[in-house]
């Protein structure tokens, strides 16, 4: 792995460069989902057809239990290592650095808090509170590109939420000691060891993760709009089920929809009874007779007692 670090390192214009690929690949085994973050390293001077094929991808780490941040403190070493002894290149027909990866590792290479935040955007400072974005201006501000991001403004701030936590204040540290007589060991320790504790991708040379980092087409539009728009509009739907005249529990909407492949039978028949009721606006004609019909078939087959065997027949 060394050699191929080695032949493939330093991510600056005029040099041969490398993507870090982050990815999250999920194993199953028995009954339960196991995550594993893998790194990837792709050659950036190739061509974009064949950044595509899986030859030009090189496997770097994984690990069941270390996040990307743990495992690029030693692919960051390798890195480092190339800036006194840079390998000049040709440059390639694309002319600029790229960094493939999925989103949701962006964020953590950014030190970002992710998509959930008050301020969901790694890129610029766009967001605010739920009370000022549910005002009328707060709400139109969330369209504008706000103040961008760089990788020094987010190590200055993780290293104030730090003397934050250590100290409960945010003053300056030795001002503070000066003043009331105390050094923290821990505080001083985490100052001599902080290219160790702190993200690496913050301190890489010439690498700034909120530039650098592209919006992703599979998170950004494929799964987020498409797939999760059409997710969460199901899950509102299924939330509002009215729940008289039915014998069910009530309708744990989030467990159903984090866990599809795991359902149980009786989870499975509270969504054949309410299904059909929820789809017929998110689905074509087609799709949602065949629905009806399956709902149809449900009913007749978990009936307790059959009073009429005929008539049973004919219905099914």
């Amino acid at each position: 792995m060394s050699m191929q670090m080695h032949t493939r390192s330093k991510l600056i214009t005029q040099y041969k460069k490398v993507s870090p690929i982050i990815a999250l690949t999920m194993m199953l085994i028995t009954v339960h989902w196991n995550n594993y973050w893998n790194i990837y390293i792709s050659h950036q001077n190739l061509p974009w057809k064949f950044l595509q094929q899986e030859f030009h991808t090189y496997f770097v780490s994984t690990s069941l239990a270390a996040s990307i941040t743990k495992q690029f403190h030693s692919i960051k070493q390798v890195i480092d290592s190339m800036h006194k002894k840079l390998v000049k290149v040709h440059h390639g027909a694309l002319g600029k650095q790229i960094y493939p990866e999925d989103n949701p590792a962006q964020s953590e290479v950014c030190g970002h808090i992710g998509r959930k935040g008050n301020q969901f955007c790694r890129k610029c400072h766009v967001g605010e509170t739920h009370k000022i974005k549910e005002s009328d201006e707060g709400f139109h501000s969330l369209f504008k590109p706000g103040s961008a991001c760089c990788a020094e403004e987010i190590a200055l701030d993780v290293k104030k939420q730090v003397i934050l936590a250590c100290l409960g204040v945010a003053q300056n540290v030795q001002n503070y000691q000066a003043k009331t007589g105390i050094k923290d060991k821990l505080l001083a320790w985490m100052q001599e060891h902080e290219n160790e504790i702190y993200n690496p991708f913050l301190k890489l040379a010439r690498f700034d993760a909120t530039i650098n980092t592209p919006v992703e087409i599979l998170h950004t539009i494929l799964l987020r709009i498409i797939k999760y728009l059409q997710k969460q509009m199901y899950s509102v739907c299924l939330q509002s089920t009215a729940m008289t005249g039915l014998s069910i529990h009530a309708i744990q909407v989030n467990y159903i929809m984090q866990y599809a492949n795991l359902l149980i039978g009786q989870q499975f028949k509270t969504i054949a009874q309410v299904n059909v009721f929820h789809v017929y606006d998110l689905v074509d004609p087609t799709w949602f007779l065949l629905t009806k019909a399956v709902e149809e078939l449900s009913a007749l087959l978990w009936m307790l007692e059959i009073p009429n065997m005929e008539e049973y027949l004919v219905y099914l």
